[in-house]
């Protein structure tokens, strides 16, 4: 399982618990990739219709669910 490492885009990602309140705990997201400006990441988290831009702080706090499948 990878945690907290690169993620390619594509894949099914977990945020583990984080902080009290907050509102990425527990939530499952599509990772988008890196937006190339601060160090940020996009992630598309199930049910929300933005994007949402992390902070690379926050990477350690992802676990792997599904790799991204490359169709042929």
């Amino acid at each position: 399982m990878r945690v907290g490492r690169q993620f390619v885009p594509g894949d099914l990602v977990e945020f583990f618990y984080i902080y009290a309140g907050c509102a990425l705990n527990n939530k499952v997201a599509v990772y988008l990739g890196e937006t190339g400006k601060y160090n940020n990441h996009r992630v598309q988290l199930l049910g929300e219709k933005k994007i949402s831009l992390i902070d690379k702080g926050l990477l350690p706090y992802l676990k792997l669910v599904s790799k991204r499948e490359k169709l042929t």
